[in-house]
């Protein structure tokens, strides 16, 4: 499924499955040019959060994070910067979750929203009771964080300018990723200290394939494995997928590469579901 422009409809937190009970909330947060809920769908309709997952982790609530990450080919675009994204996560999420605010959370967040979920939680962190501690009790709630072919140390500016080589292009965002960029590492300096004191778990997801271009130029990953993982992070793990970028968030069926991810974020949550569902499953092939 080609993902379109996302409208003003298509902004903010949306729950995609709300079991009861529901003991742990999986927050999926998209990437640059993306969509809420189309960067998780294949072209035949398949998304794994709603058609998948979900059998998998049966008391997980599963909410979905819409903004306005779209840089090119539009008339007009939002002013909207990376900090300003993160702000609009914590304050949608904090009041999605109000009287659950103890909830445990699993955010899984592909291309950029990996950006804007590290600057979320850096501004959580800071928060306390006299101020605004709604923000605050996000990061406390956050167990774990999958990222899916996050630029942490950002991208080669050239590929950028071949990626988004679209009329009408917006920069405001894509200017912060360009590799080695003075934000990422500020960020990344921000970051490490304040997850360091938390047993947050973290798994970093790499393509191992390469993009397609618009013009049909091949290029190598787009995020490549040594901008994906943070160097130095604790109790992380890191892994890769023989997929392109765009792929890491969608999956035609239950196969190995889903299972990854589907058993990191049952690991997180503690749930024995994942293992039991795939055992039955291996069980009536024999």
């Amino acid at each position: 499924m080609t993902t379109k422009p996302s409208q003003p409809e298509d902004f903010g937190i949306i729950p995609l499955v709300s079991p009861d009970p529901s003991d742990i909330d999986i927050v999926f947060i998209h990437g640059l040019d993306g969509h809420r809920v189309q960067s998780c769908t294949t072209e035949s309709g398949k998304m794994w959060l709603c058609d998948f997952l979900p059998w998998d982790l049966p008391h997980a609530r599963i909410l979905t994070y819409g903004y306005d990450g779209y840089t090119k080919d539009r008339n007009q675009f939002s002013n909207e910067t990376l900090r300003g994204h993160a702000t609009g996560l914590l304050s949608r999420l904090a009041m999605n979750r109000r009287g659950i605010e103890d909830r445990p959370i699993i955010f899984v967040a592909h291309n950029v929203g990996g950006i804007i979920l590290k600057s979320a939680l850096i501004a959580g962190y800071s928060c306390h009771k006299d101020h605004l501690y709604s923000y605050r009790q996000v990061y406390d709630a956050t167990i774990g964080i999958i990222y899916l072919g996050t630029p942490h140390q950002g991208t080669p500016h050239n590929y950028l300018d071949i990626v988004l080589n679209e009329s009408g292009r917006n920069d405001k965002l894509a200017k912060h990723l360009t590799e080695n960029s003075e934000w990422l590492q500020r960020q990344l300096t921000q970051d490490l200290p304040i997850l360091a004191g938390r047993k947050i778990t973290i798994k970093y997801f790499y393509e191992n394939r390469g993009t397609i271009a618009t013009g049909g130029k091949r290029l190598s990953p787009l995020v490549d494995k040594a901008s994906a993982i943070v160097a130095g992070a604790v109790n992380t793990e890191q892994i890769g997928l023989e997929r392109n970028h765009a792929m890491l968030t969608k999956f035609e069926s239950r196969d190995e590469d889903y299972y990854l991810i589907a058993a990191a974020l049952q690991i997180m949550s503690g749930s024995k579901t994942i293992q039991s569902s795939r055992a039955s499953e291996d069980r009536s092939l024999l």
